[in-house]
């Protein structure tokens, strides 16, 4: 998943931000695609709409 997908899917930075339970400054360091454990924590909480880069180098 990207980062822009992830924003876009809760509604904006600050609500992805706190679904994670993480400052929105955080989010801004990730660049184009989250980290790893971000990633699948984010496909726990989308309920597997959005899907770890399982694949990702």
């Amino acid at each position: 998943m990207t980062t822009e997908e992830a924003i876009k899917h809760f509604g904006g930075l600050k609500k992805l931000a706190d679904a994670l339970g993480i400052w929105p400054q955080v989010i801004y360091r990730w660049g184009e695609r989250p980290p790893m454990a971000r990633q699948y924590e984010i496909e726990v909480k989308t309920e597997g709409k959005l899907r770890a880069d399982h694949e990702q180098d």
